[in-house]
């Protein structure tokens, strides 16, 4: 469990979530993220960088920062699910 920290410039939710959370290995290709804000929303992609990410499916992925971020490959991930900062994150390996 953690909260949205950040809101970037292209909609992508950066957590407080340290994404050395997520051991590499087979549990990256099943992870499920759950953010609050209107109504819970879900990530299951998981992808090593924003190139990787499926189009119009929403992602989690290591960020620069060390932590972990959800995006949405050419699209406004906070303005489509109507997240801001403070919302809370799950994510947990497996489905």
């Amino acid at each position: 469990m953690g909260r949205v920290v950040h809101v970037d410039r292209f909609g992508n939710l950066v957590t407080d979530l340290p994404s050395a959370w997520l051991e590499p290995g087979p549990c990256r290709a099943e992870v499920a993220a759950e953010v609050g804000g209107a109504g819970t929303r879900i990530a299951t992609a998981y992808a090593a960088c924003y190139g990787q990410l499926p189009p119009g499916e929403p992602g989690v992925l290591p960020g620069s920062l060390g932590t972990l971020e959800l995006a949405l490959a050419g699209d406004d991930l906070a303005r489509r699910w109507g997240v801001q900062r403070g919302a809370a994150v799950r994510i947990r390996a497996g489905r």
